[in-house]
């Protein structure tokens, strides 16, 4: 039979086992006290102990207090662990227990070792809430140690009584009969109870499976870099969001902002894209179920162009540069010869620069730009005026007094005018000049513009008419001049433009005070100076100008002490150009082309039929400085003998200019 040495002793101590008994002294002590250590829990108590040398088995002993003298619970043990079960708290120190060794007869005692029981505590139910139409089933898993649990049903989390609440020791709890609400519909918790301890959930919020309606009254608020999207509350919805996207196809959400229960919310760090800038669509959210609203879309707006100005120009294009306008994906400019750019020409660029080709020389033009996010448009910038450079143009002018309203009947050599306008036309139109001033050429009764196909007439007063060829010029402007309305002295004048090159030039078609004598000269003195005055005054752009006309006045009047020729002195003094210097100059070595023709034939022929020779000019061509004129020339006819060929068309020749109106530059 084995000894007791080797073999676990399970059976328990008598509870009336005295505790001396187990406790008393060897008659020598041969084996160390163990040092025993306890964990326990809150029903039970581990006991353990290091081996100690020698013992063959170990007694150990639980008492509820010091003063007890027998086991609560005791027994032998080989092992050197023991674990109490069933333990129960009590007030002070639950338990001790000391384990004693045995070596046969020999045996030593630990000190009595105090027992604490763990405290009971209640944990936090973990809430699983599924909803129906009008259900909610809460379950949650059970809590160790809980012996009953409390549920309660709110409307809302500041509610401090239970809409529905009861105990229950089950771990789940249907709700019937519920009814939605906005927000959250109910909001539930449940509390365990575990010993003297409780724990409870947090609220959890309940939402009805009900599908909610779609927002509507979507609408947004658009600034430059940010969107604010509101809409009406939908039916059972309990939150919102928006999802947003860049291009009007797409199906998935590019961003989508936080949930919220508001109506409204404001996205921000928006710039444009291509097309639509943004696509966006609100869902309304109850649980698991959303409903989405119509899609909306918008575009950025676009700030105002500036910076816009004409970087370069040519005589028929102009380029424009402007600066960037906050948004704009492209932009609009306009080009138009009105002011406020009706009947505008647009091209829409997605630069910042444009040129604008096929424009008209010397015009002046509007243009203006503003930034374009299709459908998005922004504002105009400011309208910047430009006249368009013009080129140098060759042309021919002549002037001549006509006689038409047969005043110079007795003369000899001159006929009626019926009888010699055929003769007047065919003498003109050989000259090929393109504008024609002429004097004594009545309206109705000379109506000398009948002879001039393809002109026009530009300007009209007291028997003095400016016609002008209409396929090589533009009438910009034309009107009168009153010199001396004493002595019904005029002018008219005409501001033309040259259709190819754009040169814009004035001509005026004087005719003053006839007869010689200082009377005379200081009446012709006087209309010259009135109509430099007037005709720099009407001249506001600083425009060449011809002056071409019947000025009654040459060297030959100064055959009085201290006689002058009034028209020149008063051009010159005006710093004018007589043609016929220009041209004479213009035949000197070293110079470029240009000449005098029969500058010896007096303008006037007398309507004789010897020509006179001695150079005075009662007709004459003036010009501003920047006019170069290049050929003078008295239009005779003559036969072979050296006289003038007759009939007379009328009592003086044509006298024509060939002559450069020079561009100008832009302004």
């Amino acid at each position: 039979m084995r000894s007791l040495r080797h073999v676990v002793v399970p059976v328990l101590l008598a509870m009336g086992l005295l505790v001396a008994g187990l406790v008393a002294a060897s008659p020598a002590t041969a084996v160390a006290a163990p040092r025993p250590t306890v964990t326990t829990t809150t029903s039970t108590a581990t006991v353990s102990w290091p081996a100690v040398a020698g013992a063959d088995r170990y007694a150990v002993c639980l008492v509820r207090s010091l003063d007890q003298t027998s086991c609560t619970k005791g027994l032998y043990v080989t092992g050197t662990s023991y674990r109490f079960t069933g333990l129960t708290a009590a007030s002070g120190t639950d338990y001790h227990v000391h384990v004693r060794a045995f070596d046969g007869t020999a045996s030593a005692s630990s000190p009595r070792i105090p027992v604490e029981l763990s405290a009971d505590s209640a944990t936090a139910p973990q809430l699983t809430v599924v909803t129906g139409h009008d259900t909610a089933t809460v379950s949650w898993k059970p809590v160790p140690g809980a012996s009953r649990y409390a549920v309660c049903l709110v409307r809302s989390l500041d509610q401090t009584s239970c809409t529905e609440g009861f105990y229950t020791t089950a771990t789940s709890h249907t709700f019937t009969g519920l009814l939605p609400t906005r927000g959250y519909d109910y909001h539930v918790h449940v509390r365990a109870y575990v010993g003297s301890t409780s724990a409870a959930s947090p609220r959890t919020g309940i939402e009805l499976t009900l599908v909610p309606g779609a927002p509507t009254g979507v609408r947004q608020s658009v600034s430059t870099s940010s969107a604010t999207i509101s809409w009406t509350a939908a039916q059972y919805a309990t939150s919102y969001d928006v999802c947003v996207m860049t291009f009007v196809a797409a199906t998935t959400c590019e961003q989508t902002t936080p949930r919220t229960t508001a109506t409204t919310t404001t996205l921000t760090g928006l710039a444009p894209n291509a097309g639509a800038d943004y696509v966006y669509v609100v869902r309304a959210h109850r649980g698991e179920q959303t409903t989405d609203s119509a899609r909306g879309r918008f575009d950025m707006p676009v700030g105002a162009t500036s910076g816009t100005k004409v970087s370069a120009t040519t005589p028929t294009t102009l380029t424009l540069t402007w600066s960037a306008a906050t948004n704009a994906e492209a932009y609009v400019a306009q080009v138009s010869t009105r002011s406020d750019l009706s009947s505008a020409r647009s091209v829409l660029v997605t630069g910042r620069s444009v040129t604008f080709d096929d424009l008209a020389p010397g015009t002046r033009y509007y243009v203006r730009v503003r930034g374009d996010n299709a459908p998005a448009k922004g504002a105009y910038g400011s309208v910047v005026p430009t006249t368009l450079p013009t080129g140098d143009v060759d042309i021919r002018v002549v002037t001549w007094n006509l006689c038409g309203q047969d005043k110079c009947r007795a003369s000899s050599g001159i006929g009626s005018w019926s009888s010699r306008k055929d003769r007047a036309g065919d003498l003109i139109r050989g000259v090929q000049a393109s504008v024609i001033s002429t004097q004594e050429s009545g309206d109705a009764d000379t109506n000398f513009i009948t002879e001039l196909p393809g002109f026009r007439r530009a300007a009209y007063m007291s028997a003095k008419s400016l016609f002008y060829d209409t396929a090589t010029y533009t009438l910009n402007r034309a009107g009168s001049l009153t010199l001396d309305p004493r002595r019904n002295r005029y002018a008219v004048w005409a501001e033309l433009k040259h259709k190819t090159t754009g040169a814009t030039f004035v001509v005026v078609d004087p005719h003053l005070e006839p007869y010689k004598g200082k009377t005379y000269d200081d009446l012709r003195y006087a209309q010259s100076r009135t109509l430099l005055s007037q005709v720099d005054a009407l001249n506001s752009r600083d425009l060449p100008v011809v002056f071409a006309g019947d000025f009654n006045s040459n060297k030959n009047n100064a055959t009085y002490p201290g006689g002058y020729d009034a028209v020149r002195k008063a051009f010159l003094e005006a710093d004018m150009i007589d043609s016929l210097d220009a041209a004479r100059a213009a035949d000197n070595p070293g110079r470029d082309e240009g000449h005098a023709y029969n500058s010896a034939y007096n303008s006037a022929n007398q309507g004789k039929v010897v020509p006179i020779k001695n150079g005075d000019h009662v007709d004459a061509i003036y010009t501003t400085p920047d006019v170069q004129n290049r050929t003078w020339k008295i239009v005779v006819d003559l036969t072979s003998s050296g006289l003038y060929r007759t009939p007379f068309a009328s009592d003086h020749n044509p006298l024509t200019v060939w002559m450069t109106i020079p561009g100008r530059p832009a302004s």
